[in-house]
């Protein structure tokens, strides 16, 4: 008997699919904190990025998901 049971493919998409979207939301979460909290220290040299952090966090996941993705794998 198999120690891990066999799981249709559209499950482990699913469960990949998840756990990503926990983790991206975790990373943009803190990211976002973290913008917060400069833009807070120092208001009138970052006030005008205020709403704007979270499309930047956006276009840089965006940016890594592309490296990752479009790296070759080895061996393949």
């Amino acid at each position: 008997m198999p120690l891990i049971p066999y799981l249709p493919p559209i499950a482990t998409d699913a469960a990949a699919v998840g756990i990503g979207a926990v983790c991206g939301a975790l990373c943009r979460h803190h990211v976002g904190q973290a913008a917060t909290k400069q833009i807070a220290k120092d208001p009138k040299r970052f006030g005008h990025m205020t709403g704007w952090h979270t499309a930047g966090i956006n276009v840089l996941g965006s940016f890594i998901l592309g490296g990752v993705f479009a790296s070759p794998l080895v061996g393949a």
